[in-house]
């Protein structure tokens, strides 16, 4: 078998995070409908730290439970359709439309900066721009992309 293809481009050891028109951050918040979602920088983990509903985020894990973080946070806007389909409570399932073209948002390494992506197919990977049009480089390391509705603006602080 060969290496699937990267999801991103990663920046070289030692280069730092600088998109265009970056700027210092100590933090994001943004609503997912029901759901609010925060984040804020740890200088000594150099992670994000993920907060849901005013409360920290953990994950169960066989040594006990683990504090949600990640290297780089990435906020997609994008719209929502109705499936047609309903959850076992009966409220109907939206899905994301992920096809396309939007704006959005980077965290990483303390910064955050206004970003593009777009997808042409279902099956191509997505592309993230920085405001200038320049091809997003990551730090390496766990990323998580938040799909979020268009109507829901992050607030960075």
């Amino acid at each position: 078998a060969t290496a699937p293809q990267p999801f991103f481009e990663f920046l070289e050891k030692g280069e730092k995070f600088r998109p265009f028109k970056s700027k210092i951050t100590r933090g994001m918040s943004v609503n997912l409908g029901q759901v609010g979602i925060d984040f804020r920088y740890s200088k000594t983990k150099k992670t994000w730290l993920r907060t849901t509903d005013g409360s920290d985020h953990f994950s169960e894990t066989p040594n006990g439970p683990v504090r949600l973080d990640a290297v780089n946070v990435i906020v997609q806007y994008v719209s929502y359709q109705n499936t047609g389909q309903k959850d076992p409570v009966g409220n109907p399932v939206d899905e994301a439309v992920t096809v396309g073209s939007g704006d959005g948002l980077v965290l990483s390494r303390g910064r955050s900066a206004n970003i593009k992506w777009s997808k042409s197919s279902s099956p191509s990977l997505t592309q993230y721009t920085d405001s200038n049009g320049q091809p997003l480089r990551l730090l390496p390391g766990r990323t998580w992309i938040i799909l979020a509705p268009i109507s829901s603006r992050a607030q960075v602080r």
